[in-house]
């Protein structure tokens, strides 16, 4: 054997190992970058539960709040109206009323509300496209070169994640039309 060849095969195999190499750990960081990116979607996927739990307690729980200030005021404002001239029979009460300094029904508590109904809506939203995104990122790396290439032998699949919307939104973008414009 002449030098010449035994430079030519050492060359020829370190280039292969080499290439080898270069093969295996491009593989290996693109399933962990895999892993990583799916454990991310079903991470946010629960997150999004979670605040979909908060956001419907919240709005519910402030709405009970708001219905029991009301209640409540009715209650107490209907006992004052009613005790408070029970036994004067020579003025008449409406007169009394208007004179006289009366509780005031806030519609503070329905700012309130609203407040919170707009800032859960917009956190939840937020998470939504999150998982949106992250989902994304995802499926682009499973189905971009090189990830389409290794996912011939891993056969890793796209993730069907979980988007809250509304009935209404399913059809508007079914039909393609949302004529629904008036205020009810």
């Amino acid at each position: 054997m002449s030098v010449k060849f035994i430079v030519i095969i050492t060359s020829i195999l370190i280039i292969s190992g080499l290439l080898a190499i270069s093969l295996i750990t491009g593989f290996i960081s693109w399933s962990n970058q895999e892993i990583d990116l799916k454990n991310g979607v079903f991470a946010q996927q629960k997150k999004n539960e979670a605040v979909f739990d908060k956001v419907w307690k919240t709005i519910s729980q402030t709405a009970q709040v708001s219905d029991k200030y009301k209640d409540s005021f009715k209650d107490v404002y209907a006992d004052i109206m009613n005790n408070r001239y029970a036994g004067d029979k020579k003025t008449n009460p409406v007169f009394k009323w208007i004179q006289e300094s009366n509780p005031q029904f806030s519609d503070k508590i329905y700012e309130k509300l609203m407040t919170v109904i707009e800032a859960n809506r917009a956190e939840f939203t937020l998470e939504q496209t999150k998982l949106i995104d992250v989902n994304n990122e995802h499926t682009k790396l499973i189905e971009k070169f090189p990830g389409s290439f290794y996912n011939i032998f891993l056969n890793r699949a796209k993730i069907d994640i979980a988007v809250v919307t509304s009935t209404k939104t399913e059809e508007a973008f079914k039909s393609r039309k949302d004529d629904d414009i008036e205020l009810k």
